[in-house]
């Protein structure tokens, strides 16, 4: 089945939605947002502003999906979706949100997930992203890795980003994760717009 299929199936479901029920009308768009997100080319420029979208519509549907189960905290500023000529390799950020549903515990209401992304002095010499998670960790068998986790992601932004900064800390209760990436200058190793 090709994606184009998929996607415009999940859009004409949405249009007729909306008619009824606007709300299911916006849960369809954000799965086909987060779905037409995957099936982007990873080779091309994939901008900061895409990422968070995905991210966003991803946490949407993740609330569809656990309903009142999702206890989470989000921080996202709105001013990074304008972002769109800073690069970020595709699934970064989105695959650390992710890690939170297969190894977090995101349905305890005392100690939800928090999830913070905001960019500082954007456009300027000094411009740094700054992308924080903080989870407690599920206390059920661990999931199977999938290849693509923590060493992938930090070999990724290094090449990209040689002045990233990725702190993490773990016990057996909790998981927090604190990325600054700085962006006053484009890396020769982002690709051509």
């Amino acid at each position: 089945m090709s994606p184009h299929f998929s996607l415009n199936l999940i859009g004409g479901l949405a249009t007729k939605a909306l008619k009824s029920s606007p709300e299911i009308a916006q849960d369809l768009e954000n799965m086909a947002d987060v779905l037409g997100y995957a099936y982007v080319d990873p080779t091309k420029f994939n901008p900061l502003s895409g990422e968070i979208k995905a991210i966003c519509s991803y946490l949407h549907s993740q609330k569809v999906r656990f309903e009142d189960q999702l206890f989470l905290k989000k921080r996202i500023s709105t001013d990074l979706l304008e972002l769109n000529q800073l690069y970020m390799p595709k699934m970064i950020l989105l695959s650390l949100v992710d890690n939170i549903f297969k190894h977090g515990d995101y349905k305890d209401p005392h100690h939800p997930v928090f999830i913070e992304a905001r960019m500082v002095g954007a456009m300027t010499p000094d411009a740094c992203f700054y992308f924080r998670t903080k989870n407690r960790i599920q206390s059920k068998l661990p999931v199977k890795p999938s290849g693509f986790g923590i060493p992938t992601i930090t070999n990724l932004l290094d090449f990209y980003f040689p002045g990233f900064s990725l702190k993490i800390e773990k016990d057996s209760h909790w998981f927090s994760l604190n990325l600054m990436i700085p962006y006053g200058e484009e890396n020769p190793n982002w690709p051509n717009r």
